[in-house]
C-alpha cells in the first residue's frame, strides 16, 4: 500500500519517438564524419568545441603510432645505430605520450590515447586497428601488454617554437625511440623521427633510408628507384638532432662515421617490391631501408 509502480512512458509519445529517431540519425552521421557522440552512456563526455580542437591531433597521434610500428618494429635493421629497428609491440611495451603547449591544457585526452592504440595496432592486427575506439582502447592496450603513460607539459612546446607539440617515446629498456609531431591548421607533420630532425607529412607510401650523409647518396637512390619504375613524389633529408642527447646511440662501429648520418625520407609512387628494397640496401653508404605505408 505504500508503493505505486508505473510504467516509464516518457518516450512513448509520437513527438518523443520522432525526436529520438532524429537524434539517433544525427549522431550516427556525426560519428561517421569523425565526430563524437553527445550522449553515449559508456564514453567520456567531451564538449564539441574541445573535440574539434582535438581532431587534427587525433589524426596526428594515430599516424605517429602507425609510424612507430612500421619504422621501429617492422622489418630488420642492418645497423644497431640506425633510425629503425629494436622497437616492440606487446610483451610489456611501455610508451610515454607527452602533450606540450596549449594541448597540455586539454583535460580529456581519451581520444588521443585511443588514437595511439589504434595506430600502434593498425599494421600488426588483422582488423587494422579498426576495432579500437575511445571506449575499449585501454582494455585492448592492456590485453596486448601495452602500457601508456600520458604527461602534460605546457612550457616545453613554447621553447620549441610550437603552440602545441606531441611526443611519443617508447620505453622498453634496451632501446628508446622518439617520434614528435605538430599540427598547423588542419595539416599534421612529423618533426622528429628517432635521432633525426624532420618536417614531413606522414601520408602515402614512403621509403625511409638511413644513410651516411655524403655526396652522391641521393643520386644513387634516385637511379635505383628510377630503374625499377618507382617515381619520387617528395624528398627530405633529415639531419641528426644535435641538441642535448640528440646524437645518443649513433653508430660507433669501426669504419662508421658516427654523427655523419642522415635519414632520407622519400614519398614514392609505384610498386616498391622486396627486390627494390634489396637493391637500395646494396647501395653504397645505405645503412637501413624501411617501407612505410600510411
Amino acid at each position: 500500500p505504500l508503493l505505486q509502480s508505473t510504467p516509464h512512458l516518457g518516450a512513448s509519445t509520437v513527438e518523443a519517438q520522432e525526436n529520438v529517431s532524429l537524434d539517433v540519425c544525427n549522431q550516427v552521421i556525426e560519428i561517421l564524419r569523425g565526430g563524437m557522440p553527445t550522449a553515449a552512456v559508456n564514453a567520456p563526455l567531451i564538449l564539441p568545441e574541445e573535440y574539434r580542437k582535438l581532431q587534427p591531433f587525433v589524426r596526428l597521434v594515430e599516424r605517429m603510432g602507425d609510424l612507430y610500428t612500421q619504422h621501429f618494429v617492422g622489418g630488420s635493421s642492418s645497423s644497431s645505430g640506425s633510425g629503425g629497428g629494436g622497437g616492440m609491440i606487446g610483451a610489456r611495451s611501455k610508451f610515454e605520450l607527452v602533450y606540450h603547449g596549449e594541448l597540455a591544457s586539454v583535460s580529456n585526452t581519451r581520444p588521443l590515447l585511443a588514437a595511439l592504440v589504434k595506430g600502434l595496432m593498425s599494421s600488426v592486427s588483422e582488423s587494422g586497428g579498426r576495432d579500437v575506439n575511445i571506449v575499449n582502447a585501454q582494455l585492448i592496450a592492456k590485453e596486448k601488454g601495452i602500457a601508456i603513460n600520458e604527461t602534460h607539459a605546457r612550457e616545453e612546446a613554447e621553447n620549441a617554437g610550437y603552440a602545441s607539440l606531441v611526443t611519443l617515446r617508447s620505453l622498453d629498456g634496451e632501446h628508446e625511440h622518439v617520434i614528435e609531431g605538430y599540427v598547423s591548421g588542419q595539416s599534421i607533420y612529423i618533426s622528429k623521427l628517432g635521432r633525426f630532425r624532420a618536417n614531413f607529412v606522414p601520408e602515402g607510401t614512403m621509403v625511409l633510408l638511413h644513410n651516411y650523409d655524403e655526396p652522391g647518396k641521393i643520386g644513387n637512390v634516385g637511379i635505383v628507384l628510377g630503374s625499377h619504375g618507382v617515381n619520387i613524389t617528395f624528398m627530405q633529408v633529415a639531419s641528426l638532432d644535435r641538441g642535448v642527447g640528440g646524437v645518443r646511440g649513433a653508430t660507433q662501429d669501426a669504419g662508421h662515421k658516427g654523427e655523419n648520418e642522415a635519414l632520407m625520407i622519400l614519398g614514392v609512387d609505384g610498386d616498391v617490391t622486396e627486390e627494390v628494397l634489396e637493391a637500395l640496401r646494396r647501395s653504397e653508404g645505405i645503412l637501413d631501408v624501411k617501407l612505410v605505408k600510411m
